[in-house]
């Protein structure tokens, strides 16, 4: 599938530069990971275990509410393809694990078990903080 683009704004703080965009919820799905402190060896491992029951509560309220309006951060840590971005929007390559959850990973869960029961789910927008 080729790159999309969306629309950005940047976020400077102190020596950082965030973008700030959505997403479809379908493609964070694809583009995320969650690595577990503890468990993975990689930098950044930081999240915990995931919670059954907090992922299937997530998915019920995306199901009738759908209403998500606190950022998911990423950390965009694939190279193949890199992230390209111009003065208005960034292309988002649809590439498997490329982006480490940082906040959100019962959120990111919960969604994709719910789109995995209503399509529809998937073209719901996330903001996203990368």
């Amino acid at each position: 599938m080729a790159n999309q683009s969306f629309p950005y704004i940047s976020v400077k703080q102190r020596d950082r530069t965030f973008l700030l965009t959505k997403l479809p919820a379908s493609l964070v799905a694809t583009i995320s990971y969650a690595s577990v402190r503890g468990q993975d060896d990689e930098a950044g491992a930081i999240q915990r275990l995931l919670n059954a029951g907090r992922i299937s509560s997530i998915k019920a309220f995306t199901m009738q509410v759908a209403n998500f309006p606190a950022s998911i951060v990423l950390n965009w840590v694939s190279n193949d393809p890199p992230l390209k971005r111009d003065t208005n929007s960034i292309e988002i390559p649809k590439t498997e694990r490329a982006a480490q959850i940082i906040d959100g990973q019962h959120r990111v869960a919960g969604i994709k078990a719910a789109i995995m029961e209503d399509n529809a789910l998937a073209a719901l927008e996330l903001p996203i903080a990368l």
